[in-house]
């Protein structure tokens, strides 16, 4: 019997989801195990989930998943790197896991392991040019696909991959299993419905986002019933009767005070803060010339 792991937030459960979970019981068998690792109540962007972690557990259990572990808060806040990472190490930590399941825009499993090589491996020629791409000023992702197609220009038809969440995810996962020198074979589907940045509802295929807005938005959340599954639906209305979901901007006062009392350290001591992003954090903030320390600024 095959065991097939999927790395996910649910956030929440949608029918995309359920289409991935789907796909993996028609390529590998009605009988093959799903198990997900899923973040807790906090996810990538280090925003809040919609609902605790316990209710979209039972909506991914619900939607066909036969057990979910919890991703660890600093992977589940990570980069798209420190994600993938941290989800396979999950996966792969339970011994039972023979297969990564992930959706991609482009569904071709062999262009994406392809690109990962490259990105793992780091040939010296790609290396090389990365390096001049961004001399020239270049933004890292711009960057980046330039110097891929610079060492290898067979990828020219598939430059768009690099422009899309999932595909770069996927490149992640795939990276991840290289740097593991793991046996878990990875399987892609290509993601159905709507665009991951999508916002829009009116169909039974749209985004999590398109949910996620609808209720920051305050909307009647009877709406929603025909954009998710039934149970997850179900799920989260009752979820979000028992209580009020967070989101970033109520803590914005909080995170303003913060980097304004920190304004002098700087940011880099926090994980995936480079020097350059904390000067323009820094920079977006308002000018402390003339003062030495935030107290020096209070009197």
């Amino acid at each position: 019997m095959k065991t097939a792991g999927i790395i996910t937030e649910y956030n929440p459960l949608h029918y995309g989801h359920l289409a991935l979970i789907q796909a993996v019981r028609q390529q590998f068998g009605g009988d093959t195990a799903v198990i997900c690792a899923m973040s807790g109540d906090f996810v990538q962007r280090g925003d809040f989930a919609i609902e605790r972690a316990h209710a979209r557990a039972e909506a991914a259990v619900r939607g066909g998943a036969d057990l979910v572990l919890e991703l660890p808060l600093p992977w589940a806040i990570s980069s798209a790197e420190g994600f993938a990472r941290g989800g396979v190490s999950i996966l792969a930590a339970t011994g039972v896991v023979d297969t990564l399941a992930f959706g991609s825009e482009c569904g071709n499993i062999d262009t994406l392991s392809r690109i990962a090589e490259i990105f793992y491996t780091e040939p010296e020629p790609y290396v090389e040019s990365l390096r001049c791409n961004l001399k020239k000023g270049m933004s890292f992702p711009i960057a980046r696909t330039w110097a891929l197609l610079q060492y290898a220009p067979s990828l020219s038809d598939d430059k768009d991959v690099l422009s899309s969440p999932n595909n770069i995810l996927g490149i992640e996962y795939l990276k991840a299993l290289m740097s593991m020198n793991s046996k878990i074979v990875p399987f892609t589907t290509t993601r159905v419905g709507a665009d991951y940045h999508d916002k829009r509802l009116g169909t039974n295929q749209c985004s999590a986002i398109a949910i996620r807005q609808s209720v920051a938005a305050g909307h009647d959340l009877s709406y929603l019933a025909s954009q998710m599954p039934e149970n997850a639906y179900e799920i989260l209305r009752t979820s979000l009767e028992e209580q009020k979901p967070l989101f970033a901007d109520d803590f914005s006062a909080a995170l303003q005070y913060k980097l304004l009392t920190e304004y002098f350290e700087g940011y880099d001591k926090y994980q995936d803060i480079s020097s350059d992003l904390s000067d323009r954090i820094r920079n977006t903030l308002p000018s402390f010339a003339g003062y030495t320390s935030f107290c020096d600024l209070l009197k």
